[in-house]
């Protein structure tokens, strides 16, 4: 994994809730590759809506078993686009889950700052965000 991490150990079972402050604290591109592919995966299936509340679910699936979860990622990273779309992001534009820079993951300043406005109304984000 390329960028910062979380080391999130192999094998270990781990609550939703903890993989997002790994996400968030050490901006751990790991753990935003496992909620990709844990999430497109559900979403694949349609066992979860991307808006529902899973603040204590456990993130455990075996994804060892199937093909290649990079389609599992495909899933999401299109809900993430189709999310900027509905907030007015016009020119925002992701191509993998964690948002390190490509020259098509794209974003301006106006898209950062409203998605920003948009985020800190989450107060589950506020309560990460301002972890110590």
């Amino acid at each position: 994994m390329i960028g910062t991490s979380a080391n999130l150990p192999y094998g270990y079972w781990i609550r939703l809730i903890d993989l997002l402050y790994a996400l968030m604290l050490p901006s751990g591109n790991d753990a935003a590759c496992l909620l990709a592919e844990a999430f497109g995966l559900l979403m694949f299936y349609e066992k979860i809506k991307p808006e529902e509340n899973l603040y204590e679910n456990i993130v455990s699936i075996d994804l060892t078993s199937y093909e290649s979860t990079a389609n599992f990622s495909n899933q999401f990273i299109k809900a993430m686009n189709r999310k900027c779309k509905m907030l007015g992001l016009y020119n925002t534009s992701f191509t993998n889950p964690h948002g390190m820079t490509t020259s098509v993951n794209v974003s301006s300043a106006k898209d950062l700052l409203t998605l920003s406005v948009y985020c800190h109304k989450n107060p589950l984000f506020m309560k990460i965000a301002s972890a110590k």
